[in-house]
């Protein structure tokens, strides 16, 4: 048998697990105590029922026996990174801000360094010093508990350099938030030097409308229902810049929206994905990539899912996919993941058709992964780049050059380092040339000077063959050549 939990709508698995062992078993009841403990009656016919040390009678003793059971339904909690993102750049400091869920305590580290307790736990912050760690890729690691149940973790891989980016700009996470009076938001303040993130930057935090106040860390309580923002000053290196989040405080609970899959962090593989999540309190909930435009989820809200196509985005290159959800005109705060796309290197040749027979100037199309470069090589001949455009791409290769017949073209793409699969297309090259065209010109050229000078050297060796005969036969002739 099972036992499950769901939400309160009725819609969101919550726990679920199995009881019994490898014959009948069928339950009558269930019920809760306070400390969601649940106690499961019913029958058994299995020989191996599970049982615990102490209990009433632990060994089957045939026919249908009853049981008892007591099941802690305690959900196992969970922990997200909202930022930095990974990717961003810090020199000294590192300021590590996060959510979670059915937890009681939240810890993060750096590297394999021991485990800091956070501030705050629904919504978290933590600052680090990095001076002990060498510079390059830093590990930042987050795990939550419910009291010994302990969540997956999650990370992201920060950049510690020891030249300080330039900063141009600042941005407040989350951009928008929605909170209950009573409620905190821990924010976070990164700044930009162009399109990288640094992580290290200092904030003044401030309040501008009277809905609450804001710790110097950064962690914002709601005080008073109303809509404000808050504002972080923030400087690094010093050059200075202000941005801000608007913040809503609610008398009831307000809207919230969650993202569940894909992960933060995670790599995806096409362009057109599958976003899933949950939301409460919530009558419409939209997402979105990158800067572009909101489109709202069909079907369900509380448990979501909706495809979001991803073409616009340049291959190996990582994005931001966000989500929010309105109650009326009531906006929740945003969740927000990074993922990076990752398409496959992929090339097809289009034309020609294998076994072609071709002459004149031949163009061999295609079409490849957009982004990336097509080399084409001609009878293992020196990789040449083809023309692209988009996801096709064309070369073209003057078959009067070669010889009639078989000849092998092959393709490949390339990114960086990394190249695909090599394709390739046997044509027929009928042009009616000599053989002798057989050669690339260069060889050609070479033949061209080699062979009047191989006619000069035969000429001169015959004629020396021939006078030596005359020396042999007028004896004083040799002695004059002798002489000479």
């Amino acid at each position: 048998m099972f036992v499950s939990e769901l939400g309160a709508a009725g819609t969101q698995l919550l726990y679920s697990t199995f009881l019994g062992g490898g014959a009948d078993d069928w339950g009558n009841a269930i019920a809760l105590d306070a400390a969601a403990n649940g106690y499961v009656t019913g029958h058994t016919r299995s020989s191996n029922f599970p049982t615990t040390a102490g209990a009433f009678r632990t060994a089957y003793s045939g026919f249908a026996e009853s049981f008892v059971a007591k099941l802690s339904l305690v959900l196992a909690p969970a922990v997200k990174i909202t930022s930095p993102t990974s990717g961003a750049v810090a020199t000294t400091s590192a300021t590590v801000t996060g959510t979670a869920s059915r937890a009681t305590l939240v810890q993060v580290r750096v590297g394999s360094a021991v485990w800091t307790n956070a501030t705050g736990v629904a919504s978290w912050t933590v600052t680090f010093d990095l001076s002990p760690f060498p510079n390059g890729p830093l590990v930042v690691e987050a795990r939550a508990f419910n009291g010994t149940v302990e969540s997956a973790h999650d990370s992201i891989t920060i950049q510690k350099a020891s030249a300080a980016p330039s900063l141009d700009r600042c941005t407040v996470r989350p951009a928008v938030a929605a909170i209950q009076i009573g409620g905190t938001q821990a924010l976070a303040a990164s700044g930009w030097d162009g399109t990288t993130e640094i992580a290290g930057v200092s904030a003044a935090w401030s309040v501008i409308g009277n809905i609450g106040n804001i710790t110097p860390g950064g962690v914002f309580t709601a005080t008073t229902a109303g809509t404000g923002s808050v504002v972080a000053s923030v400087t690094y290196s010093g050059r200075s810049a202000a941005c801000s989040s608007s913040v809503t405080v609610t008398a009831g609970p307000p809207p919230t929206v969650a993202i569940s899959s894909p992960s933060s962090g995670s790599n995806v593989t096409t362009n057109l994905i599958v976003v899933r999540g949950t939301s409460s309190h919530a009558d419409a909930v939209q997402i979105r990539a990158g800067n572009g435009l909101w489109s709202a989820v069909v079907g369900m809200i509380d448990a979501w899912s909706a495809q979001l196509d991803l073409s616009g985005f340049a291959n190996m290159q990582g994005l931001t996919i966000e989500a929010r959800a309105f109650n009326g005109s009531a906006e929740s705060t945003h969740d927000q993941i990074y993922v990076v796309k990752i398409l496959p290197l992929v090339v097809l040749i289009s034309s020609p058709a294998e076994r072609a027979q071709v002459s004149g100037t031949l163009t061999v199309m295609g079409t490849t992964t957009p982004g990336s470069t097509v080399q084409i090589r001609f009878d293992a001949g020196m990789w040449v780049s083809a023309s692209t455009s988009g996801s096709a791409w064309s070369y073209r290769i003057d078959t009067t050059t070669t010889f009639d017949g078989d000849h092998l073209i092959e393709a490949r793409a390339v990114w960086g380092s990394s190249a695909s699969p090599v394709v390739a297309r046997d044509v027929v090259v009928s042009n009616n040339q000599s053989p002798r065209l057989a050669l690339p010109q260069p060889v050609l050229w070479g033949l061209a000077a080699v062979i009047p000078l191989a006619g000069l050297v035969v000429a001169l060796l015959v004629s020396r063959r021939r006078r030596r005969k005359r020396a042999k036969s007028h004896p004083s002739s040799r002695q004059d050549l002798e002489r000479r």
